[in-house]
């Protein structure tokens, strides 16, 4: 009993070591503390079991393997199909490594991605205090500095915001000229065209209606639309979809996630 306790520590250690080799140390704690013991047990024998082939990536910690833990996460950083779509067209803007840079309600994936490829100003602003965050305000409500930014990325925020136009035309005053906006939101339901915003009741009906307990909208590939009456120039549409098959399936992205980008 005391060799395999002594063993399982020695492999928890490993995997605990290997984590820190590749992660800044603030995310690491983070990661160690509230994420990794978590379901400690289930991600060490996912980690051990399934370490070859590696034929699944993680493009925001770089884990690699045979399988995601529960089918869609990393099992190192936690993260989703849809923090690795931001993974994966991040190489678009990394020429805003040393700009200012404003992350808005980005969870750690987003957070680890962006010190992982070395994007040296990067202010967290967060509606509460959680994990790492610099700015604690509504978006909605602000009082930051105007022209202040020439970033600034809302990666699965906006479905969450009842005055989603008022916190991007506030987006658009906190950019520099020339900035840029990044967003995506997920579309619901899948295929879904034409957005819009439903009535619920309870919770239950809330989350039948918009896909999750805390949507206020359901997206569809028009959403972009409801901020044409902003002076933004829309340089792409980034579906998940124009990638290739096997890119798709090494990330293991959702098909059903978009993403735009705009210029002011």
């Amino acid at each position: 009993m005391i060799d395999g306790q002594f063993s399982l520590m020695n492999k928890i250690n490993f995997i605990k070591q290997k984590i820190k080799s590749f992660i800044p140390k603030e995310i690491y704690n983070y990661i160690i503390l509230h994420r990794l013991n978590r379901h400690l047990i289930a991600r060490l024998i996912h980690v051990i079991k399934n370490l070859y082939p590696k034929i699944k990536y993680c493009n925001i910690c770089g884990w690699g393997g045979k399988y995601f833990f529960q089918d869609t996460r990393c099992p190192i950083c936690f993260s989703l199909p849809r923090h690795r779509f931001l993974g994966y067209i991040i190489s678009e803007i990394v020429i805003y490594k040393k700009k200012n840079v404003l992350l808005i309600g980005s969870d750690m994936a987003e957070i680890l991605l962006f010190k992982k490829k070395g994007f040296k100003k990067v202010t967290i602003l967060n509606k509460e205090k959680r994990f790492i965050t610099d700015l604690v305000c509504d978006i909605t409500s602000h009082q930051l500095v105007n022209d202040s930014f020439d970033l600034i990325i809302m990666w699965h925020v906006l479905e969450h915001i009842h005055e989603d136009r008022l916190a991007v035309e506030n987006v658009f005053h906190l950019l520099r000229d020339k900035g840029h906006f990044i967003f995506s939101v997920p579309i619901f339901p899948k295929g879904n065209k034409k957005t819009y915003k439903p009535k619920y009741g309870n919770i239950e009906d809330r989350t039948q209606k918009t896909g999750h307990p805390d949507h206020v909208i359901c997206c569809g590939t028009d959403y972009a639309d409801r901020f044409s009456k902003l002076n933004f120039n829309i340089k792409k549409t980034v579906q998940v979809s124009d990638n290739s098959r096997s890119e798709i399936e090494k990330y293991h992205l959702n098909i059903n996630h978009y993403a735009w980008h705009f210029e002011k």
